[in-house]
């Protein structure tokens, strides 16, 4: 057996679903009125990242063979989440979510606005060339469940994950918004997304958006980085393929930087990248082929219960499930999440 921690953030959810049903070391953080006794109790305030990167700075020289980072009920991102993180692990990391969104440099889609680019700058984990075109550029698994084996956490020094920690605050990140170039494409996102906006200066839009929801407790920090996990987690041969298909795209040769939109005639681009975004999310799928043991019995399990969502996903979409696993295993997708 693998040897697993999870790091669970609990507030009110009935443990009964899923935490007291792991088998395996866990240390549960509790935010709210009702721990228990071996919960370790945290301010609503911090962010689930400073918690998360926190433990991995006290635990850096005594880390198990796989950390496990997890909500207190992963249902609504993990299908059978039970049998997912008994599958064996084969990666140094991986995600357990059945979804791949591609999330923007700027975030805007989520009421608030997060400078997700120059998070990654400043973390010295930037592409070269991200800095003026409307593209999608990071990627994550929804909902933050994912695994990262010791290896993964410890090819970076506790510096980086302290210094994690200092870029995570509300505060830096309203410092990083007010420096920021602010480009076209971030005001056409705000208008799509934030209609109820136009009719105001830029300016106005951007300081509206900024503004402190009082509904919220946290959200500003942490939201940048789980757009960033993969880029955090990658290898030093997936980020330079990253950054190398991400400068491909942002050469002017093929890309037409005063219309913000990519120019039909060019065909060039450079994997995982397409200028079809539904052809960028099957190419980064690819990536998860190395994430599992195809042969261990819980994630063959797991897989046919991967396979009925799809199907049952497809009914309530429109679209045929059983053509789209088809098409996926013809090619060469191991895993068949989407």
């Amino acid at each position: 057996m693998q040897n697993k921690h999870f790091i669970i953030i609990h507030n009110n959810e009935d443990r009964d679903i899923f935490i007291n049903k792991l088998k395996y070391p866990k240390t549960v953080f509790h935010v709210g009125n009702n721990p228990e006794p071996d919960d370790i109790c945290v301010d609503k305030n911090t962010s689930n990242q400073t918690i998360f990167i926190k433990w991995i700075i006290e635990n850096y020289n005594n880390l198990p063979d796989f950390v496990i980072y997890s909500q207190a009920i992963p249902d609504d991102h993990v299908h059978e989440p039970l049998l997912a993180i008994e599958s064996t692990l084969t990666a140094g990391y991986g995600s357990f979510c059945y979804a791949r969104p591609i999330y923007n440099q700027f975030s805007s889609s989520w009421v608030r606005l997060n400078p997700i680019r120059e998070i990654a700058h400043k973390l010295g984990l930037g592409f070269i060339n991200d800095n003026n075109i409307s593209k999608y550029l990071y990627c994550f698994g929804p909902g933050e469940i994912f695994y990262v084996s010791r290896e993964k956490i410890q090819e970076k020094p506790i510096s980086f994950y302290e210094n994690l920690i200092y870029w995570n605050t509300d505060e830096k990140i309203f410092q990083l918004l007010e420096e920021a170039e602010k480009p076209d494409y971030l005001f056409q996102d705000i208008d799509m997304y934030h209609p109820y906006l136009r009719g105001l200066s830029r300016e106005e839009k951007f300081k509206k958006l900024i503004e402190k929801d009082p509904n919220k407790s946290n959200g500003y920090s942490g939201w940048c980085y789980e757009a960033l996990w993969m880029i955090i987690w990658a290898d030093k041969d997936l980020f330079d393929l990253l950054d190398a298909s991400q400068a491909c795209l942002g050469n002017q040769l093929y890309f037409d930087t005063t219309k913000e939109k990519y120019n039909p005639e060019f065909k060039f681009w450079k994997f995982p990248y397409s200028t079809n975004v539904n052809q960028t999310v099957l190419n980064l799928k690819l990536l998860e082929n190395n994430w599992f043991d195809w042969n261990c019995p819980n994630y063959k399990k797991w897989r046919e219960k991967l396979i009925e969502k799809t199907i049952w996903e497809g009914q309530q979409r429109g679209f045929d499930g059983r053509e789209f696993l088809r098409f996926l295993e013809q090619s060469g997708y191991k895993h068949i999440s989407f």
